[in-house]
């Protein structure tokens, strides 16, 4: 870089550039070491032997998990989701809020009988009493109200989580072949 600078096909700030990238790439090296360092004393805890420097690792790399269809595992994503079997559940819960809303609008009719019987004279009195409420002014609709608004936005959830695996798959996808790459970087490492 100090050759292109001289020869005036770079500037300064090209140059300045390089050594931040130069240093960022040290920090990353020395993070790496440090991780793997770490990794070493974990897996010395694991299986019980006292840390040492060096851990060999020896054995075969398994080959990736095969490829799943796409359209296979969205299905039954969708099929057995908690999160979606909670959102039919919403919906269910507030289509009952409504029917239940729509039966309070109507009034309950009280029917209640009595026998009397009297020993003084002798005479059995009987009485009948029939109580209704008249919704005049209340048919219960900013219940009835609510619960079709609880309806509209259980269904949106319920929809959002129909159509939801599908905006995620762009971070899933390159999965397989990210593993494929830290597979081969790793089997060409020497094991020291």
């Amino acid at each position: 870089m100090a050759r292109l600078l001289e020869a005036r096909q770079a500037t300064r700030v090209d140059l300045l550039q390089a050594q931040v990238e130069t240093e960022t790439s040290s920090v990353q090296s020395l993070r790496a070491q440090n991780e793997i360092v770490g990794a070493q004393r974990r897996l010395a805890a694991v299986i019980g032997v006292p840390y040492r420097t060096t851990i060999t690792v020896a054995g075969e790399l398994g080959a990736p998990p095969a490829v799943s269809d796409w359209d296979s595992v969205c299905r039954d994503l969708l099929q057995y989701s908690p999160e979606r079997a909670a959102a039919l559940i919403a919906v269910q819960r507030a289509r009952s809020n409504l029917k239940q809303a729509c039966a309070e609008s109507r009034p309950n009719i009280d029917l209640s009988t009595t026998v009397q019987k009297d020993n003084v004279n002798g005479s059995t009195l009987t009485s009948v009493q029939v109580g209704l409420a008249i919704p005049i002014f209340n048919r219960n609709q900013g219940a009835i109200q609510q619960a079709e608004a609880e309806i509209t936005a259980a269904d949106r959830d319920a929809s959002s989580r129909r159509t939801r695996p599908a905006t995620t798959s762009g971070s899933c996808i390159p999965a397989p072949r990210r593993c494929s790459i830290a597979g081969k970087s790793l089997q060409g490492r020497d094991p020291s």
